[in-house]
């Protein structure tokens, strides 16, 4: 019983932790049509540098902040001015999206003031109907 319990408890943060995908190690991000995603990227825009999102086909896809929202990290918080933390991004997938579609996002990291952006990040949003299961965790814990 103390297993079961642990188990349900470990699943529920689980899934409380996929609801936001880490763009420092993926590049891939599934989406139901008429929903959102949220990702986010370690970012430090005390170097003048944030990164900014844009959809490559607007007409199905939005994002509701091009600059995203910035968060200090929970290790760097208060303690040192300047310390990196990560912009999230919300993406909004509107009912035009269909099952098994790619989208594709592009991220570019640059400063408002300088013409070219010093890095670009391309991700593609997959649109599904199915819930997505991380294949990974199954794996490593069956």
């Amino acid at each position: 019983m103390v297993k079961m319990i642990y188990m349900v408890l470990i699943g529920f943060l689980f899934l409380a932790n996929a609801s936001i995908t880490n763009l420092d190690n993926e590049s891939i991000v599934h989406i139901a049509p008429a929903s959102s995603a949220y990702m986010q990227i370690s970012s430090n825009p005390s170097t003048g540098y944030i990164w900014y999102m844009r959809p490559l086909v607007s007409s199905k896809i939005s994002v509701r902040d091009i600059q995203g929202t910035y968060t200090e990290s929970e290790h760097s918080s208060g303690v040192l001015a300047g310390s990196p933390g990560f912009q999230t991004f919300e993406v909004i997938c509107s009912h035009l999206c269909e099952n098994g579609e790619v989208l594709e996002l592009l991220l570019y990291k640059a400063r408002s003031w300088e013409p070219n952006p010093i890095q670009l990040k391309s991700v593609s949003l997959i649109v599904t109907t199915n819930p997505h299961i991380e294949s990974d965790f199954l794996e490593d814990n069956s």
